[in-house]
């Protein structure tokens, strides 16, 4: 209702056995939570606090005591936020009050900083901290590093044996002073003085399998490598094949001569600097340069059964004639008249990966054929100095510049110049735009002024667009006849405005209005208005709202509508009321609360229309609800002035 109560608590009795949880369970959320008086308010708290402590007998409980009897689970949380917090147990000795602590700590409120903190400050015996299973084992996982230091002597041993390494390697003690490996992939010793491997018999490095290297010295420093010495007899070494690489110089000396070869040819120094080449083939790589110089004569590279390749490899090629007459050109030739041809290709990325350029002079291209031009990115035909022109002088011939991929494929003509002929398309004949039905042609600039042609074998979706987005003039878009008139044709034609000028009728004679020779016919609020009034809608014509309106002009009063309540109704539940008399024939949910007056026994009421829990609000036609119960001879009155 209307009117406000206030209440002393003092004035208030009960009795506190009623508000005695009668299990240990979970409440509804209060949102959800509905209490007919103060007692089921209290029997709310009261659950609460029982749920906390685990005790029916919430007044009851031990002081500090938290203990449930059934299999609930008893749960510490703190939620983390952007601040520092933690969670902790402590007990006092003497002075210090956390001497014995355990601590959930988050001290910068991100979860990469939370520890869990155990600590004894005044502990001093052996196990001042102890964990101990007496039957099972001891499980101790890290999802990082694990870290333990100890102030003096760290011991860590098994009585029958113990295993050091990770998930993959270790070493094994076997409990009667052997040590062996398992699992390891690689054993690094790198001490800070000398280390030393050696045996009262013979010393072997060695290793398991044939994939399996042996490397001896090869940290990336200066250091020699120290194989046998003076009174050795011999170095042996045998393999399937022996590799030397030296960072520096390689020197391989015999006193006498030296034969580096095969089994079938070789390359033999005599001792006296001369030196004989024999080979069945020969094939010569170089990282560096290969220099072939002939300080008197040419050099003939002649290939008379085969072909000949000359490779470069990760380098530039050059083959270059410094000419200092006429006539000595480069020549690169095919002969014979058959399907073969001088082929140059490119693997290279770049813009220029094949270039032909004339510094001095031209470039002139003779086919007896076609000639096919094609590249899988742009083909650009650029002239810093004159004009490009494409002509094709035959009769019945056509020059076509055509994008022939039906995926995005395009025809561009672009040009820079700002002249009024920047494009000019000239032509003898006619000019004709095409497109197939579904595609559109577009003049001008789309999105701004743009007149667009889109046909369609669909009839709904074949337009015609002439459109000025940006244009704020009164002539934005112009059609003008200055002798002749404009006919506009069509089964049906809209004409709308949103500015202040909206729709306007220009003609002779006319004087008011927005303009001189205007008279406007609505703005675009204007309409707005008249669809939310009584009676109007977006279908409703002018005429018909002028028919609306005269209707309402000639008489309107206000509608009662009644009801009498015959037995109780809850609050919340619909009540129905019937028209007495009045212009409207029901009383509808449109109805605001500045048309409707609701009185119950004579009182008025207020609306919960206006977006709070008020005394009422009409729910449906004819029907209401209130936000409290009326009783079995209470009489509801609505005066309805819409």
């Amino acid at each position: 209702m209307g009117a406000h109560t206030q209440i002393r608590l003092v004035q208030v009795t009960g009795s506190v056995v009623q508000l005695k949880p009668a299990a240990i369970a979970t409440g509804p959320v209060v949102a959800a939570f509905g209490a007919n008086d103060l007692s089921g308010s209290l029997q709310y708290f009261a659950q609460a606090v029982s749920n906390i402590h685990g005790n029916v007998e919430f007044g009851a409980q031990v002081p500090g005591t938290i203990e449930f009897a059934d299999a609930n689970n008893i749960l510490l949380s703190q939620q983390l936020g952007s601040a520092a917090s933690s969670i902790t147990l402590n007990t006092k000795v003497d002075s210090d009050v956390d001497a014995l602590q355990l601590k959930l700590d988050n001290a910068s409120g991100a979860t990469v900083a939370g520890v869990i903190n155990l600590t004894n400050t005044g502990g001093t015996a052996a196990g001042a901290i102890k964990i101990n299973a007496t039957a099972g084992g001891l499980d101790l996982d890290a999802g990082t590093t694990v870290d333990i230091l100890a102030g003096s002597t760290l011991s860590a041993k098994g009585a029958t044996g113990a295993s050091l390494g990770d998930d993959t390697g270790t070493f094994e003690f076997d409990g009667s002073g052997n040590v062996t490996e398992t699992g390891m992939a690689t054993f690094v010793i790198t001490p800070g003085g000398v280390t030393t491997l050696g045996g009262s018999g013979l010393v072997t490095l060695d290793s398991v399998g044939a994939a399996n290297d042996i490397a001896i010295g090869v940290e990336g420093v200066a250091k020699d490598i120290v194989i046998g010495n003076a009174a050795s007899n011999l170095v042996d070494i045998n393999a399937i094949s022996v590799d030397v690489d030296a960072a520096g110089a390689l020197t391989l000396n015999g006193a006498t001569g030296a034969t580096f070869g095969d089994d079938t040819e070789a390359l033999a120094f005599d001792g006296s600097g001369n030196v004989d080449f024999d080979a069945v083939a020969l094939d010569i790589d170089a990282s560096g340069g290969v220099n072939i110089a002939a300080s008197a004569a040419g050099i003939i590279v002649n290939a008379a059964a085969g072909g000949m390749q000359l490779l470069a490899v990760g380098d530039s090629a050059l083959f270059k004639v410094t000419s200092d007459a006429a006539g000595e050109d480069l020549v690169i030739q095919q002969l014979g008249d058959n399907d073969s041809g001088v082929l140059v290709t490119a693997a290279g990325t770049g813009a220029d990966a094949i270039k032909l350029a004339a510094s001095a002079g031209g470039i002139d291209v003779d086919v007896a054929l076609g000639f096919d031009l094609d590249a899988a990115g742009d083909v650009s035909l650029d002239s810093s100095a004159g004009n490009v022109a494409a002509i094709a002088t035959g009769a019945n011939k056509k020059v076509e510049l055509k994008a022939s991929s039906a995926t995005n494929g395009q025809v561009v003509l672009i040009a820079s110049g700002t002249n009024a002929l920047a494009i000019h398309l000239l032509s003898a004949g006619g000019i004709q735009a095409e497109v197939p039905e579904g595609k559109t042609v577009s003049l001008g600039k789309a999105g701004s002024a743009e007149i667009m042609v889109s046909p369609s074998s669909v009839a709904a979706e074949e337009k015609v667009l002439v459109e000025n987005t940006t244009g704020d003039s009164d002539i934005a878009i112009l059609l003008k006849s200055l002798s002749g008139g404009t006919t506009i044709q069509a089964s049906e034609i809209i004409l709308s405005g949103s500015s202040a000028n909206a729709v306007s009728i220009a003609a002779p004679g006319m004087s008011s209005g927005h303009a001189a020779n205007q008279m406007g016919f609505a703005d675009y609020a204007e309409y707005a208005t008249l669809r939310s009034k009584t009676g109007m809608s977006a279908a409703t014509t002018v005429i018909g709202a002028i028919n609306v309106l005269a209707g309402q002009v000639s008489g309107a009063t206000a509608t009662v509508f009644t009801g009498s309540i015959a037995a109780t109704i809850a609050a919340g539940a619909n009540v129905t009321v019937k028209k007495q008399a009045g212009d409207n024939a029901t009383l509808a949910t449109t109805c605001g609360i500045e048309k409707a007056q609701v009185y119950v026994n004579g009182q008025l009421l207020v609306s919960s229309s206006i977006g709070k829990i008020n005394d009422y609000k009409i729910s449906a036609a004819d029907t209401l609800q209130f936000q409290f119960p009326l009783a079995s001879g209470d009489l509801v009155m609505v005066i309805d002035r819409s």
